[in-house]
């Protein structure tokens, strides 16, 4: 029995004729299942980048109007109406680890035209007030040195990791499925050639019986028993077309486009064709096992972000500030920016700690059942792997012997159809034999033509474990299905 070893090779996906190209790699690329994990996989790829980017320097502004009649102070009998416009813009940045900065330029411009002018005196009515200040602040809590961030990052990337292994898991899963529906094609397809050669000797062997009818050798019954055989052969022909098209139809959903005949191979029925790969499999590493255990890396990750929660929110700021009131915008700034002799220094501590922690409680909790059962899926997926694996073996082994025993049957059926043919038309065999003969044939070849069709699926299953389906079963089209 011939062997086909795996080799790994790159084989582009690319579709650029209908007959010419890979159908795995127009599934592959054409298949709306397969496009929206992709495009899924590229979103989870973007999760670092976004938190990274809540990081970045951003331009602050504001401008306003304001009219008051607010007391400036208890010497005043009324409040003064003022009227003054108040814009600012500044810089800041957050850094990863637990530092914030900013720097703020704030120009305010008071209107007080409507003062009594006892009460202005030689101040002036439309004075500037131009002030700069650069804070800095420091997380000392949950976030101190960037820890809490570095956490949020590992989770950013621990989640991209498990949701393309996710993803990978759903692709090779439908590719399988895609596979299993193309062999069954290849499988229908062999059935109407089947059916119609069955159907062109059961012609055959009706002319033949209607002229020995016609010259008095054999009875009209061998006429009608042998129009009766031919019926059925044309019906089980029509009905293997029927679901060779029904499968054609379901191939051309999964790649949105009409496959036609031409493009399905049908099985030779020959054991030495046998298509076998010697990939060995990796239960350990298989997708679905590091999938589960990248969630479990995930989740542990998360439940050490949720300890951080427990520590309180502390920030330890400092601020710089100088200003200038003048009556000129040129002199307000000139004398109000950074290292002008109006300053202003602040230092301050503040703690936030919430009560009981109730909400740092519940999501421990939930990390750790998620923990559990994330635990208990991947014990379960390992014994459950193994034992597929296990009965895909045996499975294999069966299969083989029926492939062989098929064969033999086949010859044996040829022999037997040939044998009675020859005693009925020496008169030593009835035609019901023949038929019987003829129906074991062609009951046989169809057994054989499922026990290959089995075969090749669960070979593609083996590869499955080997986590190399796409490379494999595109190497098989490429070398063997379209030769």
């Amino acid at each position: 029995m011939s062997k086909v070893y795996f080799l790994v090779i790159i084989y582009s996906c690319s579709v650029t004729s209908v007959y010419s190209a890979s159908l795995i790699g127009e599934f592959l690329k054409e298949n709306s299942s397969i496009k929206e994990n992709f495009y899924s996989s590229k979103i989870a790829e973007l999760e670092q980048a976004a938190l990274s980017a809540t990081k970045s320097w951003s331009i602050d502004g504001s401008l306003s109007e304001n009219s008051s009649r607010l007391e400036t102070s208890t010497s005043n009998t009324s409040p003064l109406e003022t009227d003054y416009t108040y814009s600012s813009l500044g810089v800041s940045k957050s850094f990863g680890f637990g530092t914030s900065l900013s720097l703020t330029n704030a120009l305010t411009k008071y209107n007080r035209s409507k003062w009594p002018a006892a009460t202005i005196g030689t101040l002036p009515k439309k004075p500037y007030v131009f002030s700069q200040t650069l804070s800095v602040s420091q997380d000392l809590g949950k976030n101190f040195f960037g820890r809490e961030f570095n956490k949020q990052m590992e989770m950013a990337r621990l989640s991209e990791t498990y949701n393309k292994s996710a993803l990978d898991l759903v692709d090779q899963k439908a590719l399988l499925t895609f596979y299993s529906a193309y062999v069954s094609a290849r499988l229908n397809k062999t059935i109407i050639n089947l059916q119609q050669m069955a159907y062109q000797r059961s012609k055959r062997r009706q002319k033949d019986v209607q002229r020995k009818v016609n010259d008095g050798l054999k009875e009209k019954v061998d006429l009608y028993q042998s129009q009766i055989s031919q019926q059925f052969q044309l019906e089980s022909y029509e009905e293997a077309r029927k679901d060779f098209y029904s499968s054609l139809g379901t191939l051309s959903e999964s790649v949105n486009r009409s496959i036609t005949d031409s493009e399905i191979k049908e099985f030779v029925l020959d054991s030495n064709n046998l298509l076998e790969s010697s990939v060995a499999a990796k239960l350990d590493q298989h997708i679905e096992i590091k999938s589960l255990e990248q969630k479990l890396s995930y989740l542990n990750e998360k439940e050490n972000e949720v300890r951080l929660d427990y520590w309180p929110t502390v920030s330890l700021a400092t601020s710089y500030q100088t200003n200038d009131y003048d009556k000129s915008f040129s002199d307000s700034f000139n004398t109000g920016k950074l290292g002008g002799k109006n300053r202003e220094w602040s230092v301050g501590l503040t703690v936030s700690y919430p009560l009981g922690n109730e909400s740092a409680n519940v999501q421990k909790s939930e990390v750790v059942l998620e923990k559990q059962q994330a635990g208990s899926n991947l014990g379960k997926a390992k014994k459950s792997i193994k034992i597929a694996f296990e009965s895909l073996k045996l499975e294999l082994g069966q299969v083989r012997k029926n492939v062989k025993s098929a064969e033999t049957r086949r010859f044996l059926s040829k022999k037997a159809l040939s044998e009675t043919n020859r005693l009925y038309n020496l008169g030593r065999a009835d035609l019901d034999r023949v038929i019987r003969a003829e129906e074991d044939l062609i009951s046989t070849e169809k057994s054989f033509a499922a026990h290959l069709a089995k075969w090749e699926i669960l070979q593609a299953k083996k590869v499955y474990y080997s986590n190399n389906l796409v490379e494999f079963l595109m190497y098989w089209e490429k070398t063997i299905w379209k030769n």
